[in-house]
């Protein structure tokens, strides 16, 4: 938010970063109208393509700009706004694919997304799929349980 005083007779602005629990709205009625403007500015991040084959049929994949803090449970649920589905969102798994090798990895609801794409040694081999948890098969979904156990 920025802030305009008049200090001696000469406008002053003053550059005011808010907190995430911030109401602009409240912020700007305590200033007389036209002293105060608002910039929005996003946090440090980057792009992510996730395949989301199994939220919607047609689609390959979404690219997703994202922050450095957006969750597994966070890119889960702009999916299915972007898809405006009615689905819950524990319904979903986030997996990281090797396309070489076919294997998938679960990602757990609170990784990092940018943080698991980060690791990557090159970003072609690897991906994001969406799964729906009913489509994993039960012994898959028992390995995962047992291997969260022992994490």
């Amino acid at each position: 938010m920025e802030v305009g005083v008049k200090k001696t007779g000469v406008p002053v602005r003053t550059l005011l970063v808010l907190d995430d629990e911030s109401r602009p709205a409240v912020l700007q009625s305590c200033h007389p109208r036209g002293n105060s403007r608002f910039a929005l500015q996003m946090r440090r991040g980057g792009l992510v393509r996730v395949h989301d084959g199994a939220l919607s049929e047609g689609s390959k994949y979404k690219s997703l700009l994202i922050s450095e803090r957006t969750t597994v449970e966070d890119v889960i649920q702009l999916l299915l706004n972007i898809n405006n589905s009615k689905q819950n969102a524990e319904n979903f798994v986030l997996n990281e694919a090797c396309n070489l090798t076919s294997f998938e990895r679960p990602l757990h609801l609170d990784d990092c997304v940018l943080a698991v794409q980060a690791t990557w040694p090159e970003s072609s081999v690897y991906s994001f799929v969406l799964r729906r948890i009913d489509d994993i098969p039960s012994s898959a979904r028992l390995r995962v349980t047992a291997a969260e156990i022992f994490i």
